[in-house]
C-alpha cells in the first residue's frame, strides 16, 4: 500500500533560470498524512508520494530530502520509533492531463509501537531542466 499525504502545507516554489538557459526550481513544503505503527517489536512500513511542482517538458535531475517533521505517540512509548528511511524520485504523468512530467518523491517511511504514529513530513527538492512553460513561451 502507498501512502499520499491529505494536504500539503506552505509550499513553496522559487524559480530562476541558469546561464545556458535551462530552469532551476526550488521546493519545498510540508505533507500531512497519517501512518500508525503496529503492535509489538516489528516496524510497519510503507512508502510516503509526494507529487511537488511545476510541469517539465524536459528534466534532467533531481536532488532531494524527505523527512519527518510530526510524530507522537498516544500511549506509553515501549517500542517506539519513527523513521524516513530513503528517499527517491521518479516523474509522473497525468494521462490524460496537462503536457509534460512532475517530480514524484518516494520516501520509505516506518513507525513502530501500536499507538505511534507519523503525521507530518517535510520535503526540500531543487530541480534543473526545461519547464514545460519555457517550452511553450519560446
Amino acid at each position: 500500500m502507498t501512502v499520499f499525504p491529505d494536504l500539503i502545507h506552505t509550499p513553496h516554489e522559487l524559480r530562476s533560470r541558469t546561464p545556458d538557459g535551462l530552469d532551476l526550481v526550488v521546493l519545498s513544503g510540508f505533507a500531512e498524512f497519517v501512518f500508525k505503527g503496529i503492535a509489538g517489536t516489528d516496524w510497519h512500513r510503507d512508502v510516503l508520494v509526494l507529487r511537488v511542482g511545476p510541469q517539465w517538458s524536459a528534466p534532467r535531475g533531481v536532488v532531494h530530502l524527505v523527512s519527518r517533521a510530526s510524530f507522537q505517540n498516544e500511549q506509553v512509548a515501549t517500542y517506539a520509533g519513527w523513521a524516513v528511511d530513503e528517499v527517491a524520485y521518479d516523474y509522473y504523468e497525468v494521462v490524460p492531463g496537462p503536457p509534460g512530467v512532475q517530480i514524484q518523491l518516494e520516501a520509505k517511511i516506518a513507525v513502530r509501537d501500536v499507538d505511534g504514529y507519523l503525521l507530518r513530513a517535510s520535503y526540500y527538492a531543487t530541480a534543473i531542466g526545461t519547464l514545460e512553460s519555457s517550452r511553450t513561451n519560446e
